[in-house]
């Protein structure tokens, strides 16, 4: 099956539109990667109490914090 060229023809609205909402996702994405950081401190302080390794502690918050990084791509 030959490939078709796709190019829609969008109104000014239909643009705005879609940058708008591409610009919330942006948005979400960094309020996650902001609160996730808070998130990974306080588990690490936790577990600091709790008695765990230090190797343990610092593998589990490099493992965490590439989570939202993975996605930013």
């Amino acid at each position: 099956m030959p490939l078709r060229d796709f190019n829609p023809k969008l109104s000014d609205e239909a643009r705005e539109a879609i940058s708008a909402a591409f610009d919330a996702i942006a948005d979400c994405h960094n309020e996650v990667a902001a609160s996730s950081e808070k998130v990974v401190t306080r588990i690490a302080q936790a577990a600091r109490v709790l008695g765990w390794p230090d190797q343990v502690v610092s593998a589990m918050i490099n493992q965490m914090q590439t989570v939202p990084k993975c996605r930013s791509r």
